[in-house]
């Protein structure tokens, strides 16, 4: 049983540094992202998400305090490799950026559903709660991100023409 959570421990420690990594990457590339942005709609999303990203920084410092790890050390080369192609052409339309941040979305919120089920299992409750509000979160945005596409989106969809 010992050697099974330590298992879970140091798989747990390993997503919460990914995520941590993520987190960090996401929130240094909005400011740059919001350069590149022409509407004042998508300006002041960005604006929110910068401050909610700082706040997902805070309680993952916080959790990392609690089970007395450093975050420093995790990789996570899927938010990477999304940013990368997000500052690729600086003239790209605001459809991309919006589609490459649902990605990420998506992504952490996969990651931090990982991160709860290794908690849950290791009976972290606080470490799981705080993860549970950060996940929330990042649906939140998930939501919000989908609602600038649509409200972005100059195409009509093929569903749409086709009712």
């Amino acid at each position: 049983m010992k050697e099974s959570n330590t298992i879970l421990r140091v798989s747990l420690i390993k997503a919460l540094r990914s995520l941590y990594d993520a987190e960090l990457m996401f929130y240094n590339s909005l400011p740059e992202l919001r350069a590149l942005i022409h509407s004042p709609n998508v300006k002041d999303f960005i604006d929110e998400e910068i401050k909610e990203k700082k706040k997902q920084l805070q309680r993952l410092e916080g959790i990392f305090a609690v089970l007395n790890e450093k975050p420093e050390g995790g990789s996570n080369e899927v938010v990477r490799t999304a940013l990368k192609h997000q500052s690729i052409n600086p003239e790209l339309s605001q459809q991309i950026p919006i589609k490459l941040n649902r990605v990420v979305s998506s992504h952490l919120i996969n990651a931090y559903q990982t991160a709860i089920i290794y908690a849950v299992q290791l009976k972290y409750e606080i470490v799981a709660t705080i993860l549970r509000r950060s996940l929330q979160r990042e649906k939140d945005i998930g939501q919000r991100l989908e609602t600038l596409e649509a409200c972005c989106n100059p195409v009509i969809r093929t569903e749409e023409f086709i009712e």
